[in-house]
């Protein structure tokens, strides 16, 4: 089985960042990544020029227009998992940093590997680190199967046809593809499902518990200062991969 890393860049058209925050971010995230694998990694992108001449081994790209009209910008990355690049895809958000090797995951046992989102309100309201029963669709793997179809399709018609799940839930406004994705796995009944410890998507109301109950993290998954902090804090306790 063929397997690889997917990342899923775009220009960023707020006015008020970069416009390529997210192709800076990704950067980092796969110079941290072949720190310990040589696996191919496909970036589909609307700006391939910026990864062409990076000196990135083992890169394949894929050039996309982006689908106007989108009511958030996430959207254009559910659209763009319904074809993945390999038998088992890692996929990976472009603001996050691997501490360790992720190919100890690779498995043919499961359709979708996957760790669940952290409480941002708790966090907000309590600084208390709380786990959700949803999915944090940051870092997954997934077996590129008829079953995957299956999910990445009722997610995006979820997203393209609301009036058609209208009577079932409410579709909050501005949601992302996390939203759409968590709704999809309610209602597709055939995935194996492996609940991958929350070390290898550790979000920033996570971070206080890096060298206790997180005492070997994997990966970060924050931005800006945040993903600082997150470091600094594995720096101050001298953290050595194991």
């Amino acid at each position: 089985m063929d397997v690889g890393f997917l990342y899923i860049i775009y220009k960023n058209f707020d006015k008020e960042q970069d416009e390529l925050l997210f192709f800076n971010e990704a950067l980092c995230s796969i110079k941290s990544l072949r720190n310990f694998t040589k696996l191919p990694i496909y970036i589909k992108t609307d700006y391939p020029n910026f990864f062409e001449h990076q000196g990135i081994e083992n890169l394949f790209i894929e050039a996309f227009t982006r689908t106007p009209d989108l009511e958030y910008r996430t959207h254009q990355k559910l659209l763009s998992l319904k074809d993945l690049p390999f038998g088992l895809t890692f996929f990976v958000d472009s603001d996050t940093l691997f501490l360790s090797n992720p190919e100890v995951l690779i498995s043919r046992d499961f359709d979708l590997q996957i760790c669940r989102e952290v409480c941002w309100k708790a966090y907000q309201k309590e600084k208390s680190p709380t786990l959700l029963r949803g999915f944090n669709s940051g870092f997954f793997i997934a077996k590129n199967t008829n079953k995957y179809h299956s999910l990445i399709t009722k997610a995006i018609d979820i997203l393209q046809n609301p009036q058609s799940y209208s009577r079932l839930f409410d579709i909050p406004h501005f949601q992302g593809d996390q939203w759409y994705l968590n709704q999809a796995l309610l209602r597709v009944f055939d995935l194996d499902i492996k609940i991958l410890q929350p070390h290898w998507n550790i979000r920033p109301p996570l971070f206080s518990l890096i060298n206790t109950a997180l005492k070997n993290p994997k990966l970060l998954h924050a931005r800006g200062g945040e993903l600082t902090d997150g470091i600094k804090l594995i720096k101050s306790n001298l953290f050595v991969d194991s």
